[in-house]
């Protein structure tokens, strides 16, 4: 089975979000504005002029992120609905922690690790020769290093890709089988969506010169392109998951 291309995976995003963009917009805009203030009360009321105030920071930044997976999560869930001509609510995008808190905080917990382990060569690296950074052969050892980081755990985290997609599609699935089943369908469909996402720079730009205006109508349709790419790919038998013996989860998009 061949997979569709680009530009109709794209076009599906759209169509499935043509009548629904006044219900995904204010739900992804609601968010938006509750992680703002979450940043800025996590940034707010830390000292970081001192090692427990810089410990702190990082802490709460970790917990900032923490929220923001979840509703990550909860846009996958917002997503599928959409891809199944369902009606979306601001609520969609809170389902992360009405039903999967614990496997949400868990996949974070594990990207967080995964993402420490990437880079843990450079951070260290650059920490026991941070005098020597003037010679051109470490800068060029530690930019090495960096790039190795960057590809390592970008190839990760996109074969983990999946996850808040199927979470929600096979909700009878535990945290290892759904990390096994992100990966295996993944396989040789990283660099396809590799290609998906780095075709949203040039809007994310646009978006930018517009002030941020544009991000209302870019977020709802990156999320539902990514939604489209998971449904094409579990579309082949090939890469399908098996089929859950249990019923569909109330609420769940499938």
């Amino acid at each position: 089975m061949r997979y569709a291309p680009s530009q109709m995976i794209r076009a599906r995003a759209r169509e499935s979000l043509l009548g629904h963009y006044s219900q995904a917009v204010p739900a992804y805009l609601s968010v938006a504005v509750i992680e703002f203030f979450i940043y800025i009360l996590c940034a707010s009321f830390v000292d970081a002029d001192n090692i427990t105030g810089r410990v702190i920071y990082a802490a709460l930044n970790i917990f900032y992120m923490l929220v923001a997976y979840i509703f990550s999560c909860g846009a996958g869930f917002l997503s599928l609905k959409l891809a199944a001509g369902q009606d979306v609510r601001v609520s969609d995008l809170f389902h992360g922690f009405r039903t999967k808190i614990d496997i949400c905080a868990r996949l974070f917990l594990i990207r967080l690790l995964i993402s420490a382990l990437c880079f843990s060569p450079t951070v260290l690296f650059a920490t026991l020769l941070s005098g020597y950074f003037r010679h051109s052969t470490v800068l060029m050892i530690l930019s090495v290093l960096l790039c190795l980081g960057i590809v390592l755990s970008t190839a990760v985290m996109l074969a983990l890709s999946q996850v808040t997609f199927i979470m929600w599609d096979y909700p009878g699935y535990g945290l290892k089988r759904i990390m096994s089943t992100s990966i295996r369908i993944m396989k040789g469909n990283r660099l396809r969506l590799l290609y998906l996402i780095a075709g949203f720079i040039p809007l994310y730009i646009l978006c930018l010169l517009s002030c941020g205006t544009g991000f209302l109508w870019l977020v709802p349709y990156f999320r539902e392109t990514l939604a489209q790419f998971y449904l094409e790919i579990v579309r082949n038998p090939v890469s399908r998951p098996e089929t859950p013996s249990y019923p569909a989860s109330p609420g769940s998009p499938t």
